[in-house]
């Protein structure tokens, strides 16, 4: 019975740490890896909900790109909106945080795809 008290304290509390550390490693500055010019700032807007705006755009005000992402803890990955800087498309994404320094996420419209490679800008 002690053991097994012991052993569940300890699977909560790597449970609890785990996904603390997930939810907060995407915060930062990202850069396109192809395109090192196209960089992002992701913040936290409010508790467990992140934006993304891209970082020196020469327009007056600075498009959100990356719309309430939040964490799943089921598909270990960020669920939200992808809007186009451009437009006015928003499109539902799922970004996958391969290391603390490497992001990947893929958009698909109807049936075609593109996957996009983000490193942390130094």
């Amino acid at each position: 019975m002690k053991q097994s008290i012991s052993m569940f304290i300890t699977l909560l509390f790597i449970s609890f740490y785990s996904s603390g550390q997930s939810n907060k490693s995407i915060v930062g500055k990202w850069q396109d890896e192809k395109h090192p010019e196209k960089q992002i700032e992701i913040f936290e807007q409010s508790a467990g909900i992140f934006f993304g705006k891209a970082i020196a755009i020469e327009k007056k005000e600075e498009p959100f790109i990356f719309e309430n992402l939040v964490w799943n803890e089921k598909t270990k990955s960020y669920q939200g909106i992808l809007r186009n800087p451009d437009g006015h498309d928003k499109i539902m994404i799922s970004i996958l945080l391969v290391n603390p320094n490497r992001f990947v996420f893929v958009v698909k419209k109807f049936f075609l795809s593109k996957t996009f490679q983000f490193i942390r800008a130094s």
